[in-house]
C-alpha cells in the first residue's frame, strides 16, 4: 500500500475509531491481527495484515477462524487493550504506522496501540519525531524526476533522503512535465485529497491511488479508471459508508476482496494436502511395485530354462558342475549361467524353486495392484484437528470420536455429524459462527457441519448434497423431504431443553431430499 493512500485511509480511520471501545483482539496466525470496535452505534472488524509485500488494513464483515490458542502478543494486547476506548490516532504515514491513544490521550508514561503495516500491531511508547510533517524534495529534485522514467533497478539516488517519494509516485513523475509534477506534490503534502478507482480485467474495483496514474501506468497494470458517478453503489456493501469515508470504504472493498481469495486458495491447498500426500505415496508404493514386478518376472522365467536343463540333463555326469552350460539348439540354443557350488541337478532344482516363487509373487502383486487402485485418495481427518476449541475444562480431542463422527466430501470440505444428542450439542458448541449447519427440516435428526475456513469460502454443491444426504440418513425422514441449511451463528441451543435441541433464526436455503 502506497503511503500517501495510507495518509487518507489513516484519516478515515482515525474518524471512525476515534470514541470507539476496543472490544475484542484476534492473531489468526502470525502477522494477521484482527480488532473488533464498536463505533458509531454498530460493531466494526479491522483486519491489520501485516507483511512487506502486499500490506493491507481494512474493514470486513468476517475473518479469518482463530486457533485454539493465542499468541503470546495478542494476549498482551488484549491485557491492556481489551475493553478500552480508543482516542484520535495519529498517524506517521510515511511509515505507514498510526498510534492510538487508549483514553483521551497521549498522556505521559502511557503506552499507546502502535499499528505498522509492516511489523503488526503492539503497544509502545511513541517513538521520537511520530507522526511530524515529512520533509519534501526541493523544487530541483523535482525537476530531476520529472520527465525521466525510473529506473526499477536504481537502489540509490536523492530521492531516498525523502520518504515521501514512493516508487509509484517516482513512477508517476517521470511520465509528466515538470509543472504537472510540482502541483502533483503540492496536492500530496497539503493532503485531503480524493481516491482514484481502478478496475481489473473482470470490471471489478481492483486498485486504488491517491492521485490519478498516467497511461503508461495503467497500461502496465492492466487497469481502467472507474468514473465517479455509480462508486457508490459498487461499494454498497462494503464498509461503512462509501460518502463519508471513500478512502476507507473502497480499500475495505478491494482488499477485502484480494485477501479473502488467497484465504480460499490457501484453504483449498489446505485441503488438498491429504489427497497430495496420499497421492504421492500411492505413486512410490507404484514404483516400487513395477521394480518388484521385473525381478519376479526375471525368476519366473526361470522356469523354460529349468525345463531346457532338464532335458540335456542325462549327457552329463550327476557330479558335473559347471558355470556356464550351451544348449542345443532343439532346446532353444542359448547358454545358461549356473552356479558351479552346485551340480547340474542342484542348478536344476534352484531354478524351478525360484520360477515357482516367481509365479506366487506375480500373483500377490496383483492383488496388491488391485487393493492399491481401490484404496480411497486420503484418510479421515482427525476430530480434534477439526474442532476449532475446546469445552472448559476438556482436552482437545478428548471424548469427540465417540460422540461426532467425521466424513470428508468429494472436493476435501470436512463434514461432521453428532452420533448422538451430546454430539449434536457439542457441534453447536465447537464450531465456527460462518460454517454451515444442516438439518432435516422439523423432524428429529443429526446435526451436520460442514467446516469452512472463513465466512467468504464458497462450497460447492456437491459438498453441499454430501452433507444433505448425511443428514437425512440419520433422520426421522421415510420419504421426500427438505434438508435446511444455515449459518451456525443463526443456530442456538435451547435454555433447559433436552441436549441437541435447536432454535433456528435464519435459514439460508432448503435442498429438496429424494431418497433413492
Amino acid at each position: 500500500m502506497d503511503s500517501h493512500l495510507f495518509r487518507l485511509l489513516a484519516a478515515d480511520l482515525s474518524h471512525l475509531a476515534e470514541g470507539a471501545r476496543l472490544e475484542k483482539i484476534h492473531g489468526p496466525r502470525p502477522g494477521l491481527f484482527v480488532f473488533t470496535i464498536f463505533a458509531i452505534g454498530r460493531k466494526y472488524r479491522l483486519i491489520l495484515l501485516a507483511e512487506r509485500r502486499g500490506p493491507a488494513i481494512f474493514l470486513a464483515h468476517e475473518a479469518p477462524e482463530n486457533p485454539l490458542r493465542p499468541a503470546a502478543r495478542i494476549m498482551l494486547l488484549r491485557k491492556h487493550c481489551q475493553g478500552r476506548r480508543l482516542g484520535r490516532a495519529l498517524v506517521d504515514y510515511p511509515s505507514r504506522r498510526m498510534a492510538f491513544p487508549l483514553g483521551e490521550g497521549f498522556e505521559a508514561g502511557e503506552k499507546a496501540l502502535l499499528v505498522d503495516l509492516v511489523e503488526g500491531a503492539c503497544l509502545s511508547d511513541l517513538p521520537p519525531g511520530f507522526g511530524e510533517e515529512p520533509a519534501w524534495p526541493p523544487p530541483a529534485l523535482v525537476e530531476t524526476l520529472c520527465s525521466r522514467p525510473r529506473d526499477k533497478e536504481e537502489r540509490e539516488g536523492p530521492w531516498r533522503d525523502y520518504p515521501v517519494l514512493t516508487p509509484l509516485l517516482r513512477e508517476s513523475l517521470g511520465a509528466l512535465p515538470v509543472a504537472e509534477g510540482r502541483a502533483l506534490l503540492e496536492d500530496l503534502r497539503v493532503g485531503g485529497g480524493e481516491v482514484f478507482f481502478y478496475a481489473g480485467a473482470d470490471g471489478e474495483p481492483s486498485f486504488c491511488s491517491a492521485w490519478p496514474l498516467t497511461k503508461e501506468q495503467e497500461a502496465r497494470m492492466g487497469l481502467n479508471p472507474l468514473p465517479g458517478a455509480g462508486l457508490e453503489e459498487k461499494f454498497a456493501a462494503a464498509l461503512p459508508d462509501f460518502s463519508l469515508y471513500p478512502a476507507l470504504t473502497g480499500v475495505s472493498l478491494i482488499a477485502g476482496r484480494a485477501f479473502f481469495a488467497r484465504e480460499g486458495a490457501a484453504a483449498r491447498r489446505e485441503r488438498e494436502i491429504p489427497q497430495l500426500k496420499a497421492a504421492k505415496k500411492r505413486a512410490r508404493l507404484l514404483e516400487k511395485l513395477d521394480r518388484e514386478q521385473e525381478r519376479l518376472k526375471a525368476m519366473a522365467a526361470l522356469g523354460p530354462k529349468a525345463e531346457s536343463l532338464k532335458a540335456v540333463l542325462w549327457n552329463y555326469p550327476d557330479s558335473a558342475r559347471f558355470s556356464e552350460i550351451s544348449l542345443p539348439d532343439e532346446c532353444g540354443g542359448e547358454t545358461l549361467v549356473l552356479d558351479k557350488s552346485f551340480s547340474l541337478s542342484g542348478n536344476m532344482e534352484r531354478m524351478f524353486k525360484e520360477a515357482a516363487r516367481g509365479k506366487r509373487g506375480l500373483a500377490m502383486l496383483d492383488e496388491r495392484r488391485k487393493a492399491l487402485a481401490s484404496a480411497p485418495d486420503a484418510v479421515a481427518p482427525d476430530p480434534a484437528a477439526l474442532s476449532p476449541a475446546a469445552e472448559p475444562g476438556e482436552a482437545r480431542g478428548r471424548g469427540r470420536e465417540k460422540d461426532v463422527a467425521v466424513f470428508r466430501s468429494p472436493e476435501g470440505f470436512a463434514v461432521l455429524r453428532g452420533k448422538n444428542a451430546r454430539g449434536n450439542a457439542r457441534l453447536m458448541k465447537t464450531g465456527a459462527g460462518h460454517d454451515l449447519w444442516l438439518h432435516a427440516g422439523a423432524v428429529p435428526g443429526a446435526h451436520v457441519l460442514v467446516r469452512r475456513s472463513h465466512a467468504l469460502e464458497e462450497v460447492p454443491e456437491d459438498t453441499l448434497f454430501f452433507a444433505a444426504a448425511l443428514a437425512a440418513e440419520k433422520s426421522a425422514l421415510r420419504g421426500e423431504g427438505e434438508i435446511m441449511v444455515a449459518l451456525l451463528r443463526h443456530v442456538h441451543a435451547v435454555k433447559g431443553g433436552p441436549p441437541g435441541m435447536a432454535r433456528v433464526d435464519a435459514v439460508l436455503r432448503s435442498i429438496k431430499w429424494k431418497p433413492l
